[in-house]
């Protein structure tokens, strides 16, 4: 048998492989909230060009984070967490609101 390489079309683009100025949509429970109360996406988290279904939230990567705009959070809430509970751990990236 000869073993597949992942053809480039098939990789996942992820928030952290995003470079300063790209725009997209992701979901919002990407974005968390620390005991701190600062803000926080998950960079492991899928982002793509156009929004549909539960992807809504628009994000756009800055040089040392992620800016999100709040009006397209919806209904989603945050509560506080000492750790986020992702499957596959976090990639932290820090979050302004617009």
């Amino acid at each position: 048998m000869n073993q597949s390489i992942l053809p480039e079309s098939f990789e996942e683009n992820t928030i952290r492989h995003m470079l300063p100025g790209d725009v997209g949509y992701t979901v919002p429970w990407a974005m968390w909230a620390d005991t701190d109360r600062c803000l926080w996406i998950n960079g492991k988290y899928s982002v793509d060009s156009t929004p549909g279904g539960t992807v809504c939230m628009f994000i756009k990567r800055t040089e040392d984070g992620v800016i999100v705009y709040q009006n397209t959070i919806g209904t989603h809430r945050y509560s506080p967490v000492e750790q986020p509970g992702f499957v596959g751990g976090a990639d932290p990236l820090p979050v302004a609101l617009r």
